[in-house]
């Protein structure tokens, strides 16, 4: 990847830009639908001229002349039809080039949203691009071609014009009533489904515990009951609009009737020709179509407008989305000293911190042991660290700049970063370790080296070629805790946050491991090229480590291995010294 930066744009700019680049597309769709729909007239001229020209005339030349000239102008109908699917199945793709990065960016940003929210944003995006795809908006572009064919059966004439314009006004009456009675309800029954979307993969990444302790049937039960509920939620505002749908085509068999009924009155009073009754069929068919078939689509536009709806809003609410690459000049790789400056660290959905403000200076090149008690916010403090999490106030600096300010994929060079549930992307163990990059295999197996999961890692099936499926599911998790660790040292970056990372290690890799910190204690702190910022509830560790953090009543406060153990004895002391009373009552 070349030097450079990614420089923020506008999200409403970005949106903007994109529907200008569709102009083009939309201009040539309307052209293949002018077309369309003037060749739409062939069948009926056809038909006028074969009853009121070849019928009375008797003349077989005419006939074939007539036919012949049809059937060349529904070869350009045929072949106007397939471009212009062609072209909106192509305006589809070009939304879906256009965006999907920016989508997939914006939810990896998105600290706060739930995987399915992001899930979700990425299928709306489908379902727009399938509005396109499937050419279910063709129906939309032919509607304002309806007036034209209501304008031709007024020539043919008058009253047959009028019933025209009645039926069209009937449906067009459907559509809207339709829209108004079903649009909320079909959209909340698309927010439930995707609720019970969210939670099925929910219980699908958590089938092995389900099945092992016996939880299968009210996961399932309850799974069932949620999803009963979404279709039951769905069914009146579908049925509502399946009756405006058989509705809107009892209309049109009604209209089909009168007008027939009304060309032949017509035409026994001389006023039009026989061609003229099959002709103002044809055309009224032909007009009432687009409106019609809008009717029966109306579910799926009402789905993709919502759809396009919120995702456009979560577009411009993250504009880092639209990111574009700049180049500029390369950064140094920053010092392996870690600081806080007022740091406020809380959860990115929540409102109020979790931790009060801490301004610590960490020793460069340190080796930083995190420990606390469960739930004191230990996960939280490093994942803000890394920067996963943003800060609620306050900035965190590494190497003098504040990584707030460091775009992701520069800063992540410099960051290693293992947390407590390691999860792996599709690919193979090397590219996993090298995070997908170009990397040098020695720089790979050296990191696998410096933390003691290279033999590991030799004893797969195919070594570091060996693919570890889809998060990692072909590995144990001490394996894909050994992968983790290989991957934050990989590129010996300045930082390195490790969340657990014995958790899952057996005995030889978990000694390899405090080994290899072992020989790096020995090493003065300012010689070192990593600083490490480590979570563990191991002694081991804390007798290695230079300084140790740990939260005290909500405050993340630093100390050396020495006060840190003192203040141990303190609580201990003060613990003894309050259960004293009760054992002297008793």
């Amino acid at each position: 990847m070349p030097e450079g930066a990614l420089v923020a744009m506008d999200g409403k700019q970005a949106i903007s830009d994109l529907k200008k680049s569709m102009r083009g597309y939309f201009w040539v769709a309307v052209a293949f639908t002018v077309i369309l729909n003037m060749l739409a007239l062939v069948a009926p001229i056809y038909m006028m001229q074969v009853y009121d020209r070849v019928l009375t005339s008797g003349s077989y030349d005419t006939l074939m002349l007539v036919t012949a000239i049809a059937l060349f102008m529904l070869v350009f109908f045929v072949a106007a039809e397939g471009g212009r699917r062609r072209l909106l199945a192509s305006m589809g793709r070009f939304i879906g080039a256009s965006l999907d990065r920016a989508v997939l960016k914006a939810g990896l940003s998105a600290r706060e949203l739930l995987p399915s929210q992001v899930a979700a944003r990425v299928s709306d995006l489908t379902r727009v691009q399938s509005l396109f795809v499937n050419a279910v908006i063709a129906p939309v572009l032919d509607i304002p071609f309806v007036p034209m064919f209501l304008l031709v059966m007024f020539l043919i004439h008058p009253i047959l014009g009028g019933i025209g314009l009645v039926g069209a006004i009937i449906l067009i009456a459907i559509a809207i009533v339709t829209e108004r009675m079903s649009r909320d309800a079909l959209e909340d029954a698309g927010k439930r489904e995707q609720g019970v979307q969210a939670d099925l993969d929910h219980a699908l990444r958590q089938r092995s515990a389900v099945e092992s302790m016996g939880m299968n049937e009210y996961v399932v039960s309850a799974w069932q009951s949620q999803r009963l509920a979404a279709l039951d939620g769905s069914l009146d505002p579908q049925a509502r609009v399946n009756f405006f749908i058989a509705s809107a085509k009892a209309a049109r068999q009604m209209l089909q009737v009168l007008i027939l009924g009304a060309g032949a009155y017509l035409a026994l009073n001389q006023q039009v020709s026989a061609g003229a009754i099959i002709a103002a069929s044809i055309i009224m068919g032909r007009a009432l179509a687009p409106v019609d078939q809008s009717v029966g689509a109306w579910k799926h536009l009402i789905k993709a407008r919502q759809s396009w709806g919120a995702l456009k809003e979560f577009l411009i609410e993250r504009p880092d989305g639209f990111a574009e690459w700049r180049e500029t000049v390369p950064l140094p790789r920053p010092e392996p000293r870690l600081s806080l400056d007022q740091a406020v660290v809380g959860l990115p959905s929540a409102e109020k911190a979790l931790l009060k403000p801490a301004s610590i200076d960490l020793v460069r090149g340190g080796i930083i042991a995190l420990v606390g008690p469960s739930g004191a916010g230990k996960t939280t403090v490093l994942q803000t660290l890394s920067g996963a999490w943003p800060l609620h106030d306050g900035r965190i600096l590494l190497g003098n700049r504040d990584i707030a300010d460091w775009a992701s994929w520069d800063r992540g060079r410099y960051t290693g970063y293992m947390p407590q549930d390691v999860e792996l992307l599709t690919g193979s163990v090397f590219h996993n370790i090298s995070r997908f990059t170009q990397a040098k295999p020695e720089d790979v197996f050296g990191a696998a080296h410096r933390c003691g999961v290279h033999e590991m890692i030799l004893s797969l099936p195919m070594a570091y070629d060996t693919p570890v499926g889809q998060n990692g599911i072909h590995l144990s998790a001490g394996q894909r805790q050994g992968i983790g660790l290989a991957r934050a040292f990989f590129g010996q970056p300045p930082l390195v946050i490790l969340d657990e990372p014995t958790a899952h290690l057996d005995r030889q890799r978990s000694a390899a491991f405090f080994d290899f910190f072992a020989r790096l204690a020995k090493v003065r702190p300012n010689k070192r090229d990593t600083t490490f910022v480590i979570a563990t509830h191991d002694t081991r560790m804390l007798s290695i480590a230079d300084t140790i953090m740990t939260i005290f009543d909500r405050q993340l406060v630093a100390m050396s291995g020495a006060e840190y153990a003192a203040k141990v004895r303190e609580l201990h002391a003060e613990k003894e010294a309050s259960a004293m009373p009760a054992e002297t009552t008793k």
